[in-house]
């Protein structure tokens, strides 16, 4: 998105020479008329070349001076957020948007450099330009109310996000996870798998139909669902949340009564895919006592396979969730954040643009 600065002067030439941009967004801030000396001033008049025009009624006043005026910081400029919500749906749209004020460089610049720090981090260019004067009230008026426009997305994303939870061998799909994810606000689908009775292929075509019919944005598996996790986020490019996961389920199966041994061998075609697995969309719970997964070479493949990405030990853990306080590792680290399932959501929205 082109964040331009015009004054009225400029922008009025644009529109008389027919060269106003296309795609193209404007906030336009002019002064109020009951205030200004000539009774005939209004704003500029964009109504030829654009229908996207939010028109700021507002003094170009610093913070020092808007008591003088009658103005509290709260009173002044009551339309940020509104500014704001038409700078979000601009950006939405793939739009440029133009700044534009009487002079080009107090009002405007302030709105510029906003939104250029708010998308972009780099509002200081606007501060540094020795054209401009930035107003500071403009800007952290409309800088504070695209943040909270931020966190409003953030709240709707995390509210639509469906989770494929994957329980354990003879787990059950409302285990401790599926109800950590639950709590914590989580579209969750959820399901109960008969491993005994599916082929390890038949289990990752089942959750491929899944994902796919149901539009999950990420995975999350317990132990030998950890497993399942993993491959289903290799072969999506989805995040997945491993818990204590079982991803070496050749060796940890015999030992739990698995009556599938005949096609053991199977899982080792299924984990042909994790040669695609991408590291950074790996976030990992494990229980530093995990009486399950117990065995040390067990313990060292899976603590190599995802050495460098994101694990969290926890101290006293063991195998069972519920020994894991899931719900508050989730809600205070804000992993599923941190592990990038909002990533994902924004990737896949600027996809369908």
């Amino acid at each position: 998105m082109r964040v331009s600065i015009y004054s009225r002067k400029e922008i009025e030439n644009i529109i008389v020479k027919g060269e106003f941009p296309e795609k193209t967004a404007v906030i336009s801030f002019y002064d109020p008329a009951i205030k200004h000396i000539d009774k005939d001033y209004t704003h500029v008049d964009y109504s030829r070349v654009c229908s996207n025009v939010y028109y700021c009624e507002v003094e170009d006043l610093d913070r020092d001076y808007l008591s003088e005026k009658g103005y509290t910081y709260e009173t002044f400029f009551p339309d940020a957020d509104k500014v704001a919500e038409f700078i979000c749906q601009a950006y939405n749209n793939c739009m440029d948007i133009i700044c534009q004020c009487d002079y080009g460089q107090s009002r405007s610049a302030g709105c510029a450099a906003a939104i250029l720090q708010h998308f972009y981090k780099t509002g200081i260019d606007i501060f540094i330009d020795y054209n401009r004067y930035p107003n500071q009230v403009i800007y952290h008026k409309i800088f504070d109310a695209l943040e909270k426009q931020n966190n409003k997305r953030t709240l709707d994303n995390k509210e639509r996000l469906k989770i494929l939870n994957i329980h354990g061998y003879r787990g059950s799909e409302n285990n401790n996870l599926y109800q950590a994810l639950h709590e914590t606000g989580y579209d969750v689908v959820t399901l109960s798998i008969d491993y005994d009775k599916l082929s390890p292929e038949e289990v990752m075509s089942l959750l491929n139909s899944i994902i796919e019919r149901e539009n999950i944005y990420g995975v999350a598996g317990t132990s030998l669902g950890g497993f399942f996790a993993m491959c289903c986020s290799a072969v999506h490019s989805i995040p997945a949340l491993l818990v204590n996961p079982a991803l070496l389920p050749e060796v940890l199966l015999p030992e739990l009564g698995y009556k599938r041994l005949s096609g053991i061998r199977e899982f080792t075609r299924v984990r042909a895919c994790l040669a695609n697995f991408q590291p950074g969309l790996l976030t990992t719970i494990i229980g530093d006592e995990d009486e399950v997964i117990s065995d040390k070479a067990v313990k060292e493949y899976t603590r190599g396979i995802v050495c460098g990405r994101r694990i969290i030990t926890v101290p006293g853990g063991g195998h069972s969730g519920s020994t894991l306080q899931l719900a508050s590792l989730l809600i205070e680290s804000d992993l599923l954040k941190e592990g990038r399932w909002l990533d994902a959501v924004n990737a896949k929205d600027e996809t369908l643009r």
